[in-house]
C-alpha cells in the first residue's frame, strides 16, 4: 500500500505544478515545516527531504528542479517551474539499524 500523499514544500507554484501535471490531486495536504510524524508512512511529494525523514516516509517522490544561480533563494513563478522541473523520480529509503 503506497499511503495518503503529503507535498512538503513552502513554493506554491509547486503545488500547483503537482496539480497541474498530474502528479496530486486538488486538495492534497501541503507541509511547509514537516515532522517525522507528518511523514510516517506517507508518500512524501516534493522538492527535497532530509534522508532521516525519508526513512520514515512511505515513498518519496522527488521532483528536481534544475535551478540556475539566478534561482536560487528567489520564490518561483508556475511558468518558471514549468521550464525547469525534470521528471519526477520516486524512492524508498531504508534506515539500517546499527549491528
Amino acid at each position: 500500500m503506497v499511503g495518503e500523499k503529503v507535498v512538503i514544500t513552502r513554493h506554491p507554484a509547486l503545488v500547483e505544478y503537482l496539480k497541474e501535471v498530474g502528479i496530486v490531486p486538488a486538495g492534497v495536504r501541503v507541509i511547509t515545516r514537516a515532522t517525522e510524524d507528518d511523514v510516517r508512512y506517507k508518500h512524501v511529494i516534493g522538492a527535497a527531504i532530509p534522508v532521516h525523514m525519508a526513512a520514515k516516509a512511505n515513498r518519496v517522490t522527488e521532483i528536481p528542479l534544475a535551478l540556475t544561480r539566478e534561482d536560487r533563494g528567489r520564490k518561483l513563478s508556475l511558468e518558471r517551474l514549468r521550464e525547469i522541473a525534470q521528471p519526477p523520480r520516486t524512492y524508498i529509503v531504508v534506515e539500517i539499524p546499527d549491528e
